[in-house]
């Protein structure tokens, strides 16, 4: 199965948002302590922003491991991205 997930990048840092319904799905309804501290999580659209050094890389084998193959979609931020005002995970 293939999915486009957005990739966002700042000039610090870059995450890889995924809904949490998928990461339910992906990794059970403790999807939460499978990822880090250093990911955010926005409750009001259930979205989670999982950070590209270690949290984005467990994803990508989440889904290699279920037949997901995952499109990762850039969007550039010029000055620091909204994500890091989100409460962490």
């Amino acid at each position: 199965m293939k999915r486009n997930f957005t990739f966002y990048s700042d000039p610090g840092h870059a995450w890889v948002q995924v809904h949490k319904a998928f990461l339910e799905q992906l990794a059970g309804p403790s999807w939460r302590t499978v990822f880090s501290q250093f990911s955010y999580y926005s409750r009001r659209d259930g979205f989670a922003y999982l950070e590209e050094d270690c949290d984005a890389p467990k994803f990508l084998r989440l889904c290699a491991a279920n037949s997901v193959e995952p499109t990762l979609i850039r969007q550039n931020f010029e000055t620091e991205c909204f994500i890091r005002n989100l409460p962490s995970l």
